[in-house]
């Protein structure tokens, strides 16, 4: 049903997205040690100091961080959960591509956002997870 270049691409960008939720995941279990004092008092304001985030919620920095990261990971192996289910189950290809079109809109948007605001192993693994969909998308109708 699906092509050779095809299965390849997609194959790839599940590998890249369940890499990089499998990569991020590490740092949730790391404990950030300071090199310096600037970055010990750093660390200690942004676990230790909890800010009113209103209706009784106070969270630290580091909290609110944790919380991004962990989404992140999980959108990462959702969207290559996903993706396997589909190639493995011969989803229809216009199902595919809507899925992929969807893809490339959230998956460009989170490169964007990665190269403009992270540093370079979350910029390389965003970049490899848009480029990979969206060769995929462009191989999916090609016979």
């Amino acid at each position: 049903m699906y092509t050779k270049a095809f299965k390849g691409s997609l194959t790839a960008s599940i590998v890249f997205l369940i890499l990089t939720a499998g990569l991020h995941s590490l740092s949730l279990f790391t404990e950030q040690t300071p090199r310096n004092d600037q970055e010990k008092v750093l660390i200690d304001i942004t676990t230790q100091y909890k800010a009113d985030l209103g209706g009784g919620m106070f969270r630290s920095y580091s909290e609110l961080f944790t919380a991004l990261s962990s989404c992140f990971s999980l959108l990462c192996l959702l969207g290559g959960l996903l993706l396997w289910y589909f190639m493995r189950k011969n989803v229809d290809k216009n199902l595919l591509a809507g899925t992929l079109n969807i893809f490339i809109l959230v998956f460009g948007v989170m490169f964007a956002i990665m190269a403009c605001l992270t540093f370079w192993p979350p910029i390389i693994c965003s970049a490899c997870i848009f480029m990979g969909i969206l060769v995929s998308r462009m191989l999916l109708f090609m016979e």
